[in-house]
C-alpha cells in the first residue's frame, strides 16, 4: 500500500527540494495535492480531499535512508470529529 504515492513522492523529490523544503507534500495516488506548512494541516487536507482512499503526507527533505513513511489511511483522524 502507498508504493504508488511514494513513487511518485520520490519522482517529484528534487523540484520539491528546490522549491518547498521543510513543508509537507500531499500525494493521493499519482498526483501531488499540494503543500502544506505542517503535517496536521497536510493530513487534515487528505482527510477532507481523498476520505476514505490511502494517501501520503511526507516531509519535503532529502533522504539519506529509506525512512518511516507518515501515512494515513483511515477514516476519520484523531484530531477531527466524526460526521455523521
Amino acid at each position: 500500500m502507498l508504493e504508488r504515492e511514494y513513487a511518485t513522492y520520490q519522482l517529484l523529490l528534487p523540484e520539491l527540494l528546490a522549491s518547498k523544503p521543510g513543508q509537507f507534500a500531499l500525494i493521493h495516488g499519482d498526483v501531488l495535492i499540494g503543500t502544506y506548512g505542517s503535517y496536521l494541516e497536510a493530513s487534515q487536507r487528505g482527510y477532507r480531499d481523498c476520505q476514505l482512499s490511502a494517501f501520503l503526507v511526507k516531509e519535503i527533505a532529502p533522504e539519506t535512508t529509506p525512512p518511516p513513511m507518515q501515512a494515513l489511511f483511515t477514516a476519520h483522524p484523531p484530531e477531527l470529529p466524526c460526521q455523521a
